[in-house]
């Protein structure tokens, strides 16, 4: 029999009652013990439905040809723009040295003071903007970034300008947090800048 786990509490006869049978597979009672073993598989619980926002997300082109890709052998991958280079090893060595140093504890939700400092004087320095360090956010990433803020500031019916075309993962963002999205078209020979002074006609009430 599977050791229990101990931090899971005991499943006795009174909780499996309330479970439908059809749920968990039979129990085997312990010798001389009412107690059942304390780790219960539910086998076919009946799920939520996904939220209507993630349901009628479209799927991503990008995943459509990530999967034709995974069944093409030999396919030289050009679409989701991940590295084909290892992490160089001083990032490593250095990622590994704070590992052993103890830095594996939570950090400030808005990143290391130490850190949000140098980006502070790293701006200052090159880039010409005083922005202090309680102004600054660390986060894991564009991506993760651009959500936090997206879900920061949007109210359901929002209207976020986007470029067309769009990297995929924008839209999500901006209908995850309950936006609307209007484009503008990205022209090829302005390297797909935007004019700010073109982007007024695309501005709506929200």
């Amino acid at each position: 029999m599977a050791r229990p786990i101990p931090w899971l509490p005991p499943v006795t006869t009174a909780t499996l009652a309330a479970i439908p049978r059809s749920i968990i597979p039979a129990p085997k009672l312990r010798s001389g013990s009412d107690s059942y073993c304390k780790l219960v598989i539910l086998q076919e619980a009946p799920m939520k439905p996904l939220a209507r926002t993630v349901a009628e997300m479209p799927q991503s082109g990008i995943r459509e040809i990530a999967n034709l890709a995974a069944r093409t052998p030999d396919c030289v991958r050009l679409d989701l723009g991940e590295p084909h280079f290892p992490t160089p090893p001083h990032i490593v060595e250095a990622a590994c040295q704070a590992a052993r140093d103890g830095f594996t504890k939570y950090t400030p939700p808005v990143g290391l003071l130490s850190l949000r400092q140098a980006i502070s004087e790293k701006l200052q320095r090159v880039n010409g903007l005083d922005v202090p360090a309680d102004r600054i956010v660390a986060v894991s990433g564009a991506t993760s970034g651009l959500f936090t803020a997206c879900l920061s500031i949007l109210e359901h019916g929002d209207e976020i300008l986007l470029p067309d075309p769009a990297w995929p993962n924008w839209e999500m963002m901006v209908l995850s947090a309950g936006g609307k999205i209007r484009y503008y078209p990205a022209d090829s020979s302005r390297n797909f800048l935007p004019d700010p002074g073109e982007l007024d006609e695309y501005v709506g009430d929200r």
